[in-house]
């Protein structure tokens, strides 16, 4: 599902890493989603060197799926559990991405954005957790950040309302969502979820919130519990 380009002046610590991490990541994935990528993405990870005092990275998905990640300074020059348990988080997430775009829909709008990231970060971090590559103990404490963040965003104002002004509402609050959608499935998992959100929609090409919501029905989940999540998303 990948090819991955390193730049040979990365630490080793961090290059003996990367294939096996990939692997893991990418073949977890396709197994979960149930299909590959149609056109193997493109790994890029840069190394800018140590000029920088500490640790500084930028990373992003591209177009033509490609997953790039720049990082730099001094705090590379000797191996960090804190550091490597970040590049396996941006792989993973972005990783995500790519097979969400291969169910063959898209984002429809900004407003249901918390969707896209949301499920990323949820399937990023329970892969992470499945495949030992993060604690049960940090995952749960990370997630009850999240679940922090996203409630003080919320004060006073709809979800709608934090998507344009930050991460905290697509990713933090979606995640929340995410795992909420997850606990009230009795009988499915995130990954069902995503393939019926993708089934039950009437537009080919894309995707909305009230397709996450029938799809939720559809997976026989409470309707109480779907008002719930609706509330919490529109009002």
């Amino acid at each position: 599902n990948f090819v991955g380009v390193i730049d040979p002046g990365l630490p080793s610590w961090v290059r003996d890493d990367f294939d096996k991490t990939l692997g893991v990541i990418f073949s977890g994935l396709e197994a979960r989603f149930g299909y590959g990528l149609p056109d193997r993405a493109t790994v890029l990870f840069a190394y800018r060197g140590d000029d920088v005092q500490g640790f500084s990275n930028k990373g992003s998905a591209l177009p033509g799926n490609v997953l790039a990640l720049e990082a730099a300074g001094t705090a590379l020059q000797q191996p960090s559990d804190e550091i490597t348990d970040h590049f396996h988080f941006f792989f993973a997430h972005e990783a995500v991405h790519l097979f969400q775009a291969a169910s063959g829909k898209r984002l429809g709008d900004q407003s249901s954005s918390w969707i896209h990231e949301g499920q990323a970060n949820a399937i990023a971090y329970r892969l992470l957790v499945e495949q030992d590559m993060q604690s049960q103990t940090a995952y749960e404490t990370r997630l009850a950040e999240a679940f922090n963040r996203c409630a003080t965003e919320l004060e006073g104002r709809a979800l709608a309302e934090t998507l344009s002004t930050g991460r905290i509402g697509a990713y933090d609050c979606g995640e929340v969502i995410a795992v909420a959608s997850a606990a009230a499935m009795p009988n499915h998992n995130l990954f069902d979820l995503w393939a019926e959100m993708v089934a039950v929609g009437d537009d080919p090409n894309s995707y909305v919130a009230d397709d996450y919501f029938a799809a939720l029905e559809s997976l026989d989940v409470e309707k109480d519990v779907v008002a719930q999540l609706r509330d919490l998303t529109q009002e």
